[in-house]
């Protein structure tokens, strides 16, 4: 699919009507070419019904196409409004995304505390045969910022994750 330039007009339109318009149309449409643009007027604008409406939007895709695109977002330098939002995202459409486990482990391991849940969210929903080598690895590196100083809730939080992980462990077969 490709996009439509005059809905892109009306995304950065300066009316809020046009917009939650706009974001009607691509919900209907269902083009996931529109994302990264979404993520832009969510992160520029200000009044909260177009965020409501984006983040909205955004959590009801259940398209696994989605995954390799919400996790090359999360991978850019974007705010933390967007990154909390992209990981709600991610655990609420219930599409697996174990095999981009690493980048939710490197997630709860430096960010904030509330980031870092909604990511372990996203691990504790995953499915699927997980490589035994790479889980090994995942383990120590949580085991290693866990003697870190960090603050106790974020500590606790990395201790649950070497437990979910070992768990995902002993179930994988490669």
């Amino acid at each position: 699919m490709s996009v439509d330039k005059k809905l892109l007009e009306q995304l950065y339109s300066p009316n809020e009507e046009v917009i939650l318009k706009a974001i009607q149309v691509i919900k209907e449409k269902g083009n996931l070419d529109y994302i990264p643009t979404l993520l832009t007027v969510f992160e520029k604008t200000e009044i909260g019904e177009i965020q409501k409406n984006i983040t909205n939007l955004l959590n009801d895709i259940k398209d696994p196409k989605v995954a390799p695109i919400f996790v090359e977002l999360i991978q850019k330098e974007i705010s933390e409004d967007v990154l909390s939002m992209l990981l709600t995202s991610c655990w609420s459409s219930g599409i697996d995304y174990a095999p981009y486990i690493d980048v939710f482990v490197d997630i709860v391991i430096k960010a904030d505390y509330l980031t870092a849940f909604e990511a372990l969210t996203v691990i504790d929903n995953m499915e699927g045969t997980f490589d035994t080598e790479k889980m090994k690895l995942h383990i120590e590196a949580l085991k290693r910022a866990s003697v870190e100083p960090v603050n106790e809730k974020k500590r606790a939080m990395m201790i649950e994750l070497i437990s979910i992980l070992e768990h995902l462990q002993e179930t994988s077969i490669t």
